[in-house]
Protein backbone atom coordinates (compact mmCIF):
# COMPACT_ATOMS: atom_id res chain seq x y z
CA UNK A 1 0.00 0.00 0.00
CA UNK A 2 2.71 2.40 1.05
CA UNK A 3 4.65 1.51 -2.30
CA UNK A 4 1.27 2.39 -4.67
CA UNK A 5 1.15 6.09 -2.49
CA UNK A 6 4.30 6.89 -3.22
CA UNK A 7 4.03 6.10 -7.25
CA UNK A 8 0.95 8.33 -7.08
CA UNK A 9 2.70 11.07 -5.26
CA UNK A 10 6.01 11.22 -7.54
CA UNK A 11 3.75 11.16 -10.42
CA UNK A 12 1.03 14.17 -9.30
CA UNK A 13 4.56 16.17 -8.14
CA UNK A 14 5.63 16.67 -11.75
CA UNK A 15 2.42 17.64 -13.02
CA UNK A 16 1.62 20.02 -10.15
CA UNK A 17 5.05 21.42 -11.12
CA UNK A 18 4.28 22.02 -14.93
CA UNK A 19 1.05 23.51 -13.85
CA UNK A 20 2.11 26.08 -12.05
CA UNK A 21 4.53 27.53 -14.75
CA UNK A 22 4.05 30.90 -16.41
CA UNK A 23 3.08 31.07 -19.79
CA UNK A 24 5.18 32.65 -21.99
CA UNK A 25 4.04 34.40 -25.38
CA UNK A 26 5.44 33.75 -28.63
CA UNK A 27 8.31 34.91 -29.75
CA UNK A 28 7.60 38.13 -32.17
CA UNK A 29 10.40 38.88 -34.57
CA UNK A 30 10.70 43.31 -33.87
CA UNK A 31 10.80 45.38 -37.36
CA UNK A 32 14.33 46.57 -37.97
CA UNK A 33 14.45 50.39 -38.64
CA UNK A 34 17.63 50.72 -40.92
CA UNK A 35 19.55 54.32 -40.02
CA UNK A 36 21.99 55.45 -42.87
CA UNK A 37 25.20 55.55 -41.78
CA UNK A 38 26.58 59.45 -40.69
CA UNK A 39 28.38 60.95 -43.73
CA UNK A 40 32.27 61.48 -42.09
CA UNK A 41 33.09 65.34 -41.22
CA UNK A 42 35.76 66.23 -39.84
CA UNK A 43 35.79 68.76 -36.36
CA UNK A 44 35.16 71.81 -38.45
CA UNK A 45 32.16 70.31 -40.27
CA UNK A 46 33.47 70.10 -43.33
CA UNK A 47 33.05 66.85 -45.13
CA UNK A 48 35.89 64.15 -45.56
CA UNK A 49 36.58 62.97 -48.53
CA UNK A 50 34.84 60.13 -50.46
CA UNK A 51 36.30 56.83 -50.54
CA UNK A 52 34.84 53.25 -50.79
CA UNK A 53 32.91 53.47 -47.38
CA UNK A 54 31.25 56.41 -47.48
CA UNK A 55 27.89 55.42 -47.94
CA UNK A 56 25.53 56.41 -51.32
CA UNK A 57 24.13 59.90 -51.00
CA UNK A 58 20.36 60.52 -53.40
CA UNK A 59 20.37 64.40 -54.09
CA UNK A 60 16.91 64.26 -55.98
CA UNK A 61 15.33 61.68 -57.94
CA UNK A 62 16.89 61.06 -61.57
CA UNK A 63 13.96 62.25 -64.27
CA UNK A 64 12.05 59.18 -66.18
CA UNK A 65 13.59 57.57 -68.69
CA UNK A 66 11.83 58.76 -72.27
CA UNK A 67 12.38 57.25 -75.36
CA UNK A 68 12.58 60.03 -78.10
CA UNK A 69 10.14 59.73 -81.10
CA UNK A 70 12.63 60.13 -84.42
CA UNK A 71 10.62 62.24 -87.12
CA UNK A 72 11.31 60.94 -90.68
CA UNK A 73 12.09 62.96 -93.04
CA UNK A 74 9.78 64.10 -95.76
CA UNK A 75 12.35 64.91 -98.34
CA UNK A 76 13.52 61.61 -100.12
CA UNK A 77 16.37 61.99 -102.49
CA UNK A 78 18.13 60.31 -104.80
CA UNK A 79 22.13 59.86 -105.45
CA UNK A 80 23.70 62.71 -107.61
CA UNK A 81 23.47 61.76 -111.33
CA UNK A 82 27.05 63.60 -112.08
CA UNK A 83 28.82 64.14 -109.86
CA UNK A 84 32.92 65.51 -109.62
CA UNK A 85 34.44 63.61 -106.55
CA UNK A 86 37.74 65.46 -107.05
CA UNK A 87 38.76 68.04 -106.91
CA UNK A 88 35.96 69.18 -104.51
CA UNK A 89 34.91 72.98 -104.14
CA UNK A 90 37.84 75.07 -102.85
CA UNK A 91 40.40 73.21 -104.41
CA UNK A 92 44.15 75.04 -105.53
CA UNK A 93 45.16 73.68 -108.98
CA UNK A 94 47.50 73.89 -111.50
CA UNK A 95 47.66 72.00 -114.92
CA UNK A 96 47.14 69.42 -115.96
CA UNK A 97 44.17 68.53 -113.51
CA UNK A 98 43.04 65.26 -112.90
CA UNK A 99 39.22 64.99 -112.49
CA UNK A 100 37.04 61.95 -111.37
CA UNK A 101 32.98 61.66 -110.42
CA UNK A 102 30.60 59.56 -112.34
CA UNK A 103 28.02 60.23 -115.25
CA UNK A 104 25.69 58.76 -117.01
CA UNK A 105 23.54 57.34 -118.92
CA UNK A 106 25.27 59.97 -121.82
CA UNK A 107 24.82 59.99 -125.76
CA UNK A 108 27.49 57.94 -127.07
CA UNK A 109 28.49 57.34 -123.67
CA UNK A 110 30.41 60.97 -123.61
CA UNK A 111 30.47 63.56 -121.11
CA UNK A 112 31.72 66.86 -121.27
CA UNK A 113 34.18 68.72 -119.03
CA UNK A 114 34.77 72.74 -119.35
CA UNK A 115 36.79 74.71 -117.33
CA UNK A 116 35.46 78.61 -116.95
CA UNK A 117 37.20 81.34 -115.93
CA UNK A 118 36.02 84.06 -113.80
CA UNK A 119 34.59 86.34 -116.17
CA UNK A 120 32.88 83.38 -117.79
CA UNK A 121 35.25 82.94 -120.64
CA UNK A 122 35.56 78.86 -121.68
CA UNK A 123 39.21 78.17 -120.65
CA UNK A 124 39.38 74.39 -121.64
CA UNK A 125 36.66 72.19 -123.34
CA UNK A 126 37.29 68.35 -123.17
CA UNK A 127 35.11 65.42 -124.03
CA UNK A 128 35.77 61.59 -122.54
CA UNK A 129 34.51 58.25 -122.35
CA UNK A 130 32.63 57.07 -119.16
CA UNK A 131 33.61 53.97 -117.79
CA UNK A 132 30.95 51.86 -118.78
CA UNK A 133 28.72 50.44 -120.58
CA UNK A 134 26.54 52.45 -122.95
CA UNK A 135 23.51 52.80 -121.67
CA UNK A 136 24.24 52.88 -118.06
CA UNK A 137 25.88 55.24 -115.46
CA UNK A 138 29.50 54.55 -114.81
CA UNK A 139 32.85 56.64 -113.52
CA UNK A 140 35.35 58.94 -115.29
CA UNK A 141 38.69 59.77 -114.62
CA UNK A 142 40.70 62.30 -116.99
CA UNK A 143 42.89 65.11 -117.14
CA UNK A 144 42.86 68.13 -119.04
CA UNK A 145 45.38 71.18 -119.20
CA UNK A 146 44.68 74.44 -119.11
CA UNK A 147 46.70 77.91 -119.22
CA UNK A 148 45.73 81.24 -117.31
CA UNK A 149 47.47 84.56 -117.57
CA UNK A 150 47.11 85.49 -113.89
CA UNK A 151 49.03 84.16 -111.04
CA UNK A 152 45.72 82.81 -109.57
CA UNK A 153 42.10 82.89 -110.91
CA UNK A 154 38.64 81.57 -110.10
CA UNK A 155 36.92 79.47 -111.82
CA UNK A 156 34.44 77.03 -112.40
CA UNK A 157 34.75 73.22 -112.97
CA UNK A 158 31.77 71.63 -114.99
CA UNK A 159 30.85 68.53 -116.02
CA UNK A 160 28.09 68.30 -118.91
CA UNK A 161 26.12 64.95 -119.50
CA UNK A 162 23.73 64.78 -122.60
CA UNK A 163 20.75 62.40 -123.14
CA UNK A 164 21.17 58.95 -124.73
CA UNK A 165 17.61 59.58 -126.42
CA UNK A 166 17.74 63.20 -128.03
CA UNK A 167 21.56 64.53 -127.43
CA UNK A 168 20.47 67.23 -125.46
CA UNK A 169 22.30 68.56 -122.06
CA UNK A 170 20.34 66.69 -119.55
CA UNK A 171 22.65 67.31 -116.34
CA UNK A 172 25.38 69.79 -115.22
CA UNK A 173 27.21 69.87 -112.20
CA UNK A 174 29.97 72.58 -111.11
CA UNK A 175 32.56 72.96 -108.27
CA UNK A 176 34.10 76.26 -107.54
CA UNK A 177 38.42 75.84 -107.71
CA UNK A 178 41.02 78.26 -107.94
CA UNK A 179 43.66 77.89 -110.82
CA UNK A 180 47.09 78.67 -110.72
CA UNK A 181 49.69 79.42 -113.15
CA UNK A 182 52.96 78.06 -111.14
CA UNK A 183 53.25 76.54 -107.67
CA UNK A 184 51.62 73.17 -106.78
CA UNK A 185 47.62 71.70 -106.33
CA UNK A 186 45.92 71.37 -103.16
CA UNK A 187 42.94 69.48 -104.06
CA UNK A 188 40.07 68.04 -101.76
CA UNK A 189 37.92 65.02 -102.22
CA UNK A 190 34.25 64.38 -101.36
CA UNK A 191 31.72 61.75 -101.69
CA UNK A 192 28.47 61.03 -103.66
CA UNK A 193 25.72 63.24 -102.30
CA UNK A 194 21.78 63.06 -103.01
CA UNK A 195 20.61 65.04 -106.21
CA UNK A 196 21.27 68.88 -105.92
CA UNK A 197 18.09 69.52 -107.83
CA UNK A 198 15.13 66.58 -108.32
CA UNK A 199 11.99 67.29 -110.36
CA UNK A 200 9.31 65.17 -108.67
CA UNK A 201 6.62 66.49 -110.91
CA UNK A 202 5.90 65.50 -113.38
CA UNK A 203 7.38 62.07 -113.62
CA UNK A 204 9.66 61.33 -116.67
CA UNK A 205 7.86 60.56 -119.85
CA UNK A 206 4.24 61.97 -118.17
CA UNK A 207 1.76 62.45 -121.13
CA UNK A 208 0.58 66.38 -119.99
CA UNK A 209 -2.20 68.18 -122.11
CA UNK A 210 -3.59 71.41 -121.26
CA UNK A 211 -1.56 74.95 -121.78
CA UNK A 212 -0.11 74.67 -118.47
CA UNK A 213 1.68 72.10 -116.32
CA UNK A 214 2.88 72.02 -112.44
CA UNK A 215 6.54 71.72 -111.71
CA UNK A 216 7.34 70.45 -108.49
CA UNK A 217 10.67 69.21 -106.74
CA UNK A 218 13.03 69.32 -103.88
CA UNK A 219 17.03 70.46 -103.66
CA UNK A 220 18.84 72.96 -101.97
CA UNK A 221 20.49 76.28 -103.35
CA UNK A 222 23.90 77.60 -103.28
CA UNK A 223 22.72 81.32 -103.81
CA UNK A 224 20.32 83.57 -102.92
CA UNK A 225 18.83 83.71 -106.81
CA UNK A 226 16.33 82.75 -107.81
CA UNK A 227 16.42 79.43 -109.77
CA UNK A 228 15.16 79.06 -113.25
CA UNK A 229 12.37 76.42 -114.76
CA UNK A 230 12.19 76.14 -118.81
CA UNK A 231 9.79 73.90 -121.07
CA UNK A 232 12.42 72.87 -124.20
CA UNK A 233 11.12 71.08 -127.19
CA UNK A 234 13.28 69.01 -129.54
CA UNK A 235 14.13 72.23 -131.84
CA UNK A 236 15.55 73.55 -128.69
CA UNK A 237 13.61 76.26 -128.39
CA UNK A 238 12.24 77.96 -125.09
CA UNK A 239 8.05 77.36 -125.05
CA UNK A 240 7.44 78.30 -121.55
CA UNK A 241 9.92 79.50 -118.32
CA UNK A 242 9.38 81.18 -114.60
CA UNK A 243 11.36 81.77 -111.56
CA UNK A 244 11.06 80.32 -108.44
CA UNK A 245 12.68 80.32 -105.12
CA UNK A 246 12.39 77.41 -101.87
CA UNK A 247 10.53 77.07 -99.70
CA UNK A 248 11.42 77.62 -97.20
CA UNK A 249 14.57 79.72 -99.02
CA UNK A 250 17.13 78.88 -96.90
CA UNK A 251 21.07 78.24 -98.59
CA UNK A 252 22.08 75.12 -98.38
CA UNK A 253 18.71 73.54 -96.43
CA UNK A 254 16.90 71.31 -98.88
CA UNK A 255 14.04 72.65 -99.30
CA UNK A 256 10.84 72.54 -101.84
CA UNK A 257 9.76 74.53 -104.71
CA UNK A 258 6.44 74.27 -106.90
CA UNK A 259 6.11 76.66 -110.02
CA UNK A 260 2.87 76.62 -112.23
CA UNK A 261 4.28 77.32 -116.54
CA UNK A 262 2.53 77.88 -119.39
CA UNK A 263 3.14 76.62 -122.54
CA UNK A 264 2.09 76.55 -126.30
CA UNK A 265 2.08 73.34 -128.37
CA UNK A 266 0.45 72.50 -131.62
CA UNK A 267 1.34 68.75 -131.60
CA UNK A 268 1.95 66.26 -129.33
CA UNK A 269 5.38 66.16 -128.70
CA UNK A 270 8.19 65.13 -126.57
CA UNK A 271 9.61 68.06 -124.65
CA UNK A 272 12.44 68.81 -121.92
CA UNK A 273 12.08 70.32 -118.43
CA UNK A 274 15.00 71.76 -117.20
CA UNK A 275 15.38 73.74 -113.79
CA UNK A 276 18.39 74.97 -112.75
CA UNK A 277 20.58 77.46 -110.89
CA UNK A 278 22.94 80.65 -111.91
CA UNK A 279 25.99 81.72 -110.12
CA UNK A 280 26.09 85.48 -108.65
CA UNK A 281 29.78 85.33 -108.85
CA UNK A 282 31.58 83.34 -111.95
CA UNK A 283 28.79 84.05 -115.22
CA UNK A 284 27.07 80.56 -116.26
CA UNK A 285 25.27 77.90 -114.78
CA UNK A 286 25.98 76.19 -111.12
CA UNK A 287 23.40 72.70 -111.74
CA UNK A 288 21.15 71.79 -114.19
CA UNK A 289 18.69 68.83 -113.99
CA UNK A 290 15.80 68.12 -116.33
CA UNK A 291 13.54 65.05 -117.27
CA UNK A 292 11.58 64.63 -120.70
CA UNK A 293 7.62 64.51 -120.98
CA UNK A 294 4.85 64.69 -123.72
CA UNK A 295 2.99 67.21 -124.01
CA UNK A 296 -0.55 67.61 -125.56
CA UNK A 297 -1.87 70.64 -127.24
Amino acid sequence: MNSRLFLVVAVLIPLAACSNRTQVPPTVTPTLTETPAPIPTSSTGTPEPFNLSTPAIVIENPPPYTTPTVTPTQISMTSEKVSILRPADGSLVVSPLRVWGQAGPAFQNQFEIRLIGEDGRVITEHFDYLYALPGNLGPYNTEIEFTTPFLAEAARLEVRNYDPIDGKLNHLTSVDLTILSIGSSRTHYTIQGPEKLKITAPLENEIIEGNSVIISGVGWPDTDQPLYVEIINSAGDIIGSGLFKFKPHEIGVASFFEIEVEYQVDSFQVTRIAVYEVSDTIPGILHYSSILVRLRP
